[in-house]
This record gives structure tokens, C-alpha cells and sequence, in this order.
């Protein structure tokens, strides 16, 4: 059966490649499990994996209030790794995790994503660029 799945995923990654051309990975600098809980067994529970950017961090509270499980967490911040501006948006979000019920917490790995170039830009930005990149997200704005 685990053949047949995989088959079925090449054929299907081809079929994508062929008809919408094959995308290179984006090159964003990341830092996964930057706030994450101690190693242990959850195994046999469902983990929540999502994704959100900084403004979207009340809807994000609420959700991982309700689910209460494991959760996985990607976060864009809107500037480039190691700026100042970067580390302010990486306090803020240390603060809003501190605000968390203990069950939550203790649950919730956040992985980060960091903007390729100066952060969002306004259109018009060259092709391939990196400000073109992180135009592109959010991607529900």
C-alpha cells in the first residue's frame, strides 16, 4: 500500500511540474522549534500545524485555546534575521506565548520564518527579488 501512495505522490509532484512549471524552494532563513516544549511521547495524539503571520497573533491565541493538544506553529517576521526590527517582533511574540494557559504552552513548538529582504514590500518589486518573495505573504491579507 505504502508503494502505492508513494507512487502516486511522484506522479502527481510530476504532473504539477509539468503544468505549472517547477517552483524552486524559497530561499527564507528559518529557525525551527525556536520556542518549543521538552522532547516527549505524543506520538499517538493529533498535532494542530498551521501557520500565521505577527497581526494574526489574537486569532492564533484563540485557536490554540480551544484545541488545547500539541500544536506546530510557523510564524513570519516581516524582517530579516538578526535586525533589530526582527528582534523586537521576536520579543513580542515571546510575550504573547508567556500569556498562554500552561496547557498550551507546554504543547506548542513555533518555528520562524524571516523576510528574505527588508520586509513586505509594496508592489512593484523586481522579479526573483527578494522583496517579490515577501510580498507574497501573507497570503490571506
Amino acid at each position: 500500500w505504502l508503494s502505492i501512495e508513494r507512487q502516486w505522490a511522484r506522479r502527481k509532484a510530476e504532473a504539477e511540474d509539468s503544468f505549472f512549471g517547477r517552483m524552486p524552494p524559497l530561499a527564507y532563513t528559518t529557525v525551527q522549534s525556536w520556542l518549543a516544549p521538552p522532547e516527549g511521547d505524543i506520538s499517538a495524539r493529533v498535532t494542530l500545524v498551521t501557520q500565521c503571520s505577527l497581526d494574526r497573533l489574537p486569532r492564533l491565541r484563540a485557536t490554540l485555546e480551544a484545541w488545547r493538544g500539541p500544536a506546530s506553529v510557523a510564524v513570519y517576521i516581516d524582517a530579516p534575521r538578526g535586525s533589530a526590527a526582527a528582534a523586537e517582533r521576536e520579543a513580542a511574540l515571546a510575550q504573547e506565548r508567556r500569556h498562554l494557559p500552561a496547557a498550551v504552552h507546554t504543547q506548542l513548538s513555533i518555528s520562524l520564518l524571516y523576510a528574505r529582504g527588508g520586509g513586505m514590500a509594496e508592489g512593484g518589486a523586481e522579479p526573483g527579488s527578494a522583496e517579490e518573495y515577501d510580498s507574497l505573504y501573507p497570503i490571506n491579507a
